[in-house]
C-alpha cells in the first residue's frame, strides 16, 4: 500500500515553483531583485524635496529669474525687431501708412522698463535667502537685457509721444517699490519664524529655528545681563508697543508732509500775487498808470462834449 505523503504541496505552503528550464540562479534572482514600483520611487523623489525646501524654492526662483531673460529677449526680438523690419520693408506697397498708423514702430517706454527693474529686484529681495548667488545671477541678466535694449532702442524703436517726466512719476514707483519690499520681507519673515530648517541639508539642519543660529553664536560670547536685556526686549510686551509707536511716527510724518505741501503751494499763490502787484507798481511807476489815466479822462471829455451837441 502507498504511504500517505505528510508534506503539503508548494503551491499549499505559498512557495514560488521553479518552472521547467529556469535555473537556481535566475529563481534567486526574482525573489531577491525588488520590484520597479514608480509611485514608490516618486514618493521618496517628494520626500528628498520636502527635506531640503529650501533649495526647492531657490531653484524655482532662480528658474523665474532665467526665463523672464529669455521672455525679455524673445519678446524683443519678435515685438520689436522682427516688427520694426516688416515695416520698414513693406511700408512702400501696403495698402496703407504703416509707419504712423497700426502696427507702427515700438516705442521705447521708460515706466515700462522701470516696472520691470522693480518686478527685478523683488524677486532678487524674495530669493535670497534661499538662493544666494541670485543678486550675482540677476546682474548678469540685467546687463543682457541693458545691452539688448540700448540695441533695440537704437535700431528699431522711436521716442515715445508722450513726454517721461520722472518728477510726476518718482513717488509712485518708489511707493511700488516700497510695497514690493513690505511683501517680500513679510514672505521671506513667515517662513523663516513659521517653517522648521531642513533637517538633512544646509546650514541651519542642526537648530530648530533659523534665526535661533545668531543666538547661538552670540549668547556664548556676552555677558548674563546683556542677554536678560536681549531676552526682555525680544518679549512681545515690548515689541508690540514699539510698533504701535513706529505706526504712530509714520503717521505723524505723513500729517506733516501734507501739511508742508499745502504750506507751499499757499506761499506759491502768494508770490504770484505779490509779483503781480510789484508789476502794477513798477508800471504806474514808469509812467504807465498816469499816460492812461489821461487817455481815459480825454476820452471822457469827448463823450461829454459828443452828447452836449446833441442834445443842446
Amino acid at each position: 500500500r502507498p504511504r500517505p505523503s505528510t508534506t503539503t504541496s508548494s503551491e499549499e505552503r505559498g512557495e514560488v515553483v521553479i518552472l521547467s528550464g529556469t535555473t537556481r540562479t535566475d529563481y534567486d534572482r526574482a525573489v531577491k531583485r525588488p520590484i520597479a514600483d514608480p509611485l514608490r520611487d516618486s514618493k521618496k523623489k517628494d520626500d528628498v524635496k520636502l527635506e531640503c525646501w529650501e533649495t526647492v524654492i531657490g531653484q524655482e526662483l532662480v528658474k523665474l529669474v532665467t526665463m523672464d531673460l529669455v521672455f525679455t529677449i524673445a519678446s524683443i526680438l519678435v515685438i520689436d525687431f522682427l516688427r520694426g523690419l516688416w515695416i520698414k520693408y513693406c511700408s512702400a506697397w501696403w495698402c496703407w501708412d504703416i509707419e504712423t498708423t497700426f502696427p507702427e514702430y515700438g516705442e521705447f517706454k521708460v515706466a515700462e522698463n522701470v516696472l520691470h527693474l522693480i518686478n527685478n529686484q523683488g524677486m532678487v529681495w524674495l530669493g535670497f535667502f534661499f538662493a544666494p548667488m541670485l543678486p550675482f545671477i540677476n546682474n548678469i541678466k540685467l546687463i543682457i537685457i541693458m545691452y539688448i535694449r540700448g540695441w533695440a532702442c537704437m535700431t528699431c524703436n522711436v521716442p515715445a509721444r508722450e513726454i517721461f517726466r520722472a518728477s510726476r512719476s518718482s513717488n509712485f514707483f518708489l511707493m511700488i517699490l516700497l510695497m514690493w519690499l513690505m511683501m517680500c520681507a513679510t514672505t521671506v519673515g513667515v517662513a523663516l519664524s513659521s517653517f522648521k530648517p531642513s533637517p538633512n541639508c544646509g546650514p541651519f539642519a542642526a537648530h530648530p529655528k533659523f534665526f535661533t543660529v545668531v543666538s547661538a553664536k552670540i549668547v556664548p560670547y556676552l555677558p548674563a545681563k546683556v542677554n536678560e536685556a536681549i531676552e526682555i526686549l525680544a518679549t512681545p510686551g515690548i515689541i508690540v508697543p514699539m510698533l504701535i509707536v513706529l505706526l504712530l511716527v509714520i503717521y505723524f510724518l505723513i500729517s506733516l508732509v501734507r501739511a508742508l505741501r499745502e504750506a507751499n503751494t499757499d506761499l506759491k499763490k502768494q508770490l504770484v500775487h505779490e509779483r503781480t502787484e510789484e508789476k502794477k507798481k513798477i508800471f504806474e511807476l514808469a509812467g504807465g498808470g498816469s499816460k492812461a489815466k489821461k487817455e481815459t479822462e480825454a476820452r471822457d471829455r469827448e463823450r461829454h462834449k459828443d452828447w452836449m451837441r446833441k442834445h443842446l
